[in-house]
């Protein structure tokens, strides 16, 4: 029986279920009712809490780790007590350890590489804070839905002895080496709990991941940690562990006397790596790898050389010192100025309003004419925008394959049309009361979503009837299906999943057509994209991210880096526009154009006249004028904060500061204070403030 029960309340957390339990406690997820977040919540096992001496050094352990801020490290935010209970307040990290994912089959090297550089990276940044996992192994390691590998219960294990490391049971060895052991029962590595430990015989660690100057008690080092994720990266690649055993004894004595089966590592392993692994699991700890940053960069010489090698026949062919001819892609950067007669028309939530066409030869967009959407085509090698007559109301544009036509819905009339890239009368292909995103796939067919408690459809591009090819699972709480990706052999397609309209309320999944089959890849992310580097690109946090993509088995395969420096600032700001075409080449709308930021602010009085202030033309909106009328309280679509703008001084103010979004102000009658929206997506307020 756990020890908390689910609604517990600790101070502000609130338990919701139990998540894990060993020797080294309890962990659960719970309700941070104060911020409004879901955290991780360890509970101390009863030796620690019974031992004041070991308290107060696990309580300074936990404010170094806390201090200890890294991305692939799961953070700890705080040590609290409530009564006689105390625990560690952490970092809810959600996915699957990494010894799931090695019990669904061995890593590919490429799935491996991006890992282990991430846990190398972690490891390194502790030891260089003095910090010493000594437990690391797979299910120490989580990755999350967007691939990033985070270090659990880091440091930790270092807390089991209050001084000199202690020795195994000296019946399973000699000093000449190991003998067999007089106990014939199997003995699983979960049966070493800190409750089975004594002053006089423990192990700290895990028996399959342990250094041998831990089995033989000796001093130890960062070193240990080295070896353990040697031991880690094996078993992901090969999918068994270096050092086997049927009980404690044999595994111990394989780690001690037993070289790994060095041909159990996959065909396609580098050369480097093979060399790092022998070093990172060399028995010796004088000749061991002595630092992870060297690692990382065997890692990534790795996987820059696969990349290199891996080029298409369309790259460019550039010499190579150490490896002879090599095809290198040279990368081109260019920016597109939009015409001030043409200037892009502003889109909202999870709107898009730009595609590349696939052969990379043009790109079209929503152009604003006269407060109305149309599509405006650039050819790429020329300088004037065609404006495409017919298309009033046009929203989120896609290309079909051969780039010779321009899918589009319109709104409000609430329908799915085309029209030819040279112009002509658009042609009507079926109803669709909303513009949630459609993609023209390879078999001729496009794939799209149009209402609000429905899931995706295609038809034919020469019209027809749509036909549902996914069904909402009312049971999850979808509301909706929407923005699909056809995958290059139209088989599969990448789409969103919403059980709300929030960005974090948006998964990315994937659907075998014909199969009928949905898998999960990307938790908290929309707005989904193929791009032909082999990369699953989408919009999560604010930022457009990519991850290396397998497109014909359709499976992550790396961790998730992002794409550009331009970021979303904000609840005022407009979704990030971006498209690919089958090149690569990304064709995105920069931070602060998607809005127009070429905005006045004027008097308008009661006939309609207009009379300019003085104000330079920046992104302004939801402009309110102070009860004395000598002041503007404005938001600007690419800032986070409220302004105010003195009519007299023709001067800009920032009002609010700080990392919240800020938005929405309303001056107080007295003319005194300003009253504004702020918080995150997931917590918003009501605040005031001085004028």
């Amino acid at each position: 029986m756990p020890t908390l029960a689910q609604g517990t309340v600790l101070g502000s957390f609130e338990i919701l279920n139990l998540i894990g339990a060993g020797g080294m406690g309890e962990v659960y997820q719970a309700r941070d009712t104060k911020l409004g977040r879901d955290v991780a919540i360890k509970i101390l096992p009863e030796e620690f809490a019974r031992d004041e001496e070991r308290l107060q050094r696990f309580e300074r352990e936990a404010k170094i780790l806390a201090a200890l801020t890294h991305p692939n490290i799961a953070a700890i935010h705080e040590f609290q007590q409530v009564g006689e209970i105390r625990f560690l307040v952490m970092e809810l990290v959600e996915g699957d350890t990494l010894s799931e994912l090695i019990s669904q089959g061995k890593l590919s090297i490429k799935r491996a590489l991006p890992i282990f550089a991430q846990i190398a990276e972690a490891l390194e940044t502790a030891h260089s804070n003095g910090i010493i996992h000594r437990d690391l192994k797979p299910v120490n390691v989580k990755i999350t839905y967007s691939g990033i590998a985070k270090v659990l219960d880091f440091g930790i294990a270092k807390l089991h002895t209050m001084g000199a490391a202690h020795k195994v049971d000296e019946r399973y060895f000699t000093p000449m080496g190991p003998v067999q052991s007089s106990g014939t029962g199997s003995e699983s590595d979960a049966a070493l709990t800190p409750t089975h430990m004594t002053d006089d015989r423990s192990l700290l660690g895990t028996p399959s991941y342990m250094s041998p100057e831990q089995v033989y008690g000796k001093p130890l080092d960062k070193r240990t940690d080295i070896w353990a994720w040697g031991c880690s990266f094996f078993e992901a690649l090969t999918g068994r562990t270096p050092f086997p055993g049927k009980n404690i004894a044999q595994k111990l004595n394989s780690i001690v006397s037993v070289e790994p089966d060095w041909e159990l590592l996959p065909d396609d392993t580098p050369e480097n790596i093979r060399v790092l692994l022998r070093r990172a699991l060399e028995k010796d700890v004088k000749r061991r790898l002595r630092d992870l940053g060297d690692g990382v960069l065997e890692i990534n010489d790795a996987l820059t050389h696969s990349l290199i090698e891996s080029r298409t026949p369309t790259d460019i062919d550039a010499p190579s010192p150490s490896r002879g001819p090599t095809r290198v892609r040279l990368l081109k950067r260019l920016s597109i100025n939009i015409p001030p007669a043409t200037p892009v028309f502003p889109v909202e939530n999870l709107d898009n309003s730009l595609a590349m066409a696939p052969d990379a030869s043009r790109l079209v967009y929503l152009a604003d004419s006269e407060g109305s959407s149309c599509l405006a085509v650039r050819e790429l090698d020329q300088l004037e925008v065609n404006i495409l007559p017919g298309t009033e109301g046009a929203r989120q544009p896609f290309f079909s394959p051969d780039s010779q036509w321009i899918g589009f819905f319109t709104q409000p009339a609430g329908k799915l049309k085309k029209v030819s890239v040279q112009g002509g009368a658009p042609v009507t292909l079926c109803d669709a009361p909303l513009a949630l995103g459609a993609s023209w796939g390879e078999d001729d067919h496009i794939v799209f979503a149009s209402d609000l408690g429905s899931g995706l459809k295609h038809i034919s591009s020469s019209g027809g009837r749509p036909e549902n090819i996914t069904n909402l699972d009312a049971d999850a709480g979808e509301i909706v299906h929407g923005f699909p990706c056809v995958l290059p052999g139209a088989e599969m397609v990448l789409f969103g999943v919403a059980t709300g309209l929030n960005a974090e309320q948006w998964s990315i999944e994937l659907l075998m057509k014909h199969a009928g089959e949905r898998h999960a890849l990307v938790m908290r992310a929309s707005r989904p994209a193929y791009a032909s580097s082999g990369h699953l690109v989408y919009v999560q946090q604010d930022s457009l991210t990519a991850a290396p993509f397998d497109a014909e088995l359709g499976e992550m395969t790396g961790a998730s880096v992002p794409v550009t420096e331009d970021r979303m600032s904000g609840p005022q700001a407009a979704p990030i526009q971006y498209s690919f075409s089958n090149d690569g080449t990304l064709g995105y709308l920069p931070r602060g154009t998607q809005l127009g930021t070429s905005r006045t602010l004027v008097w308008v009085d009661t006939d309609g006249n207009e009379e300019p202030l003085e104000a330079p033309p920046l992104a302004y909106s939801i402009p309110r004028i102070s009860p004395d009328g000598s002041r503007i309280a404005l938001s600007l679509d690419d800032q986070k904060d409220v302004w105010v703008y003195d009519i007299a001084k023709g001067t800009l103010s920032r009002l609010t500061f700080g990392t919240s979004f800020d938005f929405y102000p309303l001056w107080t009658p007295d003319g005194q204070r300003i009253v504004f929206t702020s918080g995150s997506e997931d917590s918003v307020n009501l605040f005031w403030k001085s004028a």
